[in-house]
Order: structure tokens, then C-alpha cells, then sequence
């Protein structure tokens, strides 16, 4: 399934806005946002990007020393899923 936008989750805000900065120079369009209460993992803060870009972010965050986010969307059924950028599988 799709899904325009997804929230990146990281171990904490610190992390968060480091990756911020990273995307940014990167070329991404992010913004940080609350995480929904939903979605359990990491901390209060995380970012928001269109789902095509997942995998380009997690690469720049690799490149950048950082850990991959965790990536997090609404199912079908409106609960909060974690789903996998292009280069996890």
C-alpha cells in the first residue's frame, strides 16, 4: 500500500533534529511535527516526508553516522503501521 506522507521516527529529539539538518542539505522536503500518539516508538518528535523519499532518507541519514528512522503510516484500517523504505528489503 502507498502512502503519500509518513512520519520518521528516531530514538530522540536530539537525533530528530540532526536528521532534519541532514535531509535538508540533502535535498529533502521535511518537517517536524508531534508524533501521533499511535505509534509507540522513539520519542514525542518527528518528521514528516512524502513516502517516495523514505528510502533516499534513510541512506542520507546512514551516510550522515545516524541510525535509518523508523517509518511509520496509516493502514487501511486507520491504525499506525510501520512500513520499510525501498532499502530494508
Amino acid at each position: 500500500m502507498s502512502h503519500p506522507i509518513v512520519y520518521a521516527v528516531f530514538q530522540n529529539t536530539h537525533s530528530t533534529l540532526r536528521a532534519e539538518k541532514i535531509l535538508k542539505e540533502g535535498g529533502l522536503v521535511v518537517r517536524t511535527a508531534m508524533k501521533p500518539s499511535g505509534i509507540g516508538a522513539g520519542c514525542q518528535m518527528a518528521l514528516t516526508l512524502p513516502q517516495v523519499s523514505a528510502t533516499l532518507a534513510a541512506a542520507l541519514c546512514r551516510e550522515g553516522g545516524m541510525r535509518a528512522p523508523l517509518f511509520f503510516a496509516k493502514g487501511g484500517d486507520g491504525a499506525w503501521e510501520e512500513i520499510s523504505s525501498d532499502e530494508d528489503q
